[in-house]
């Protein structure tokens, strides 16, 4: 179950099946398991979809990206997709 965040754990998050960043120690890259997330638009978490083109209360998210920094064991982000359409709005 997600965290009051909507972050998961590590378990959690490989049942979703959905792409996973895990970045470099510098945070400048990363290498995506489990696929890619999709082309064409933006990935950017709940926070930042706010500004732009909030999250439905059902919409999923695309990936994930795993923050080493966080309390443990909720460390995966949720990232939602935007196309430039809907940011640009």
């Amino acid at each position: 179950m997600p965290n009051e965040k909507g972050w998961l754990t590590k378990e959690e998050v490989k049942r979703t099946g959905k792409p996973i960043l895990i970045p470099d120690p510098d945070g400048t890259s990363g290498k995506w398991h489990n696929g890619n997330p999709p082309g064409g638009g933006l990935l950017l978490t709940r926070t930042s979809c706010e500004k732009f083109c909030p999250v439905a209360d059902d919409e999923e998210p695309v990936a994930f990206m795993y923050n080493g920094k966080a309390v443990a064991p909720y460390r995966y982000v949720p990232y939602f997709f935007r196309t430039k359409d809907q940011i640009n709005s």
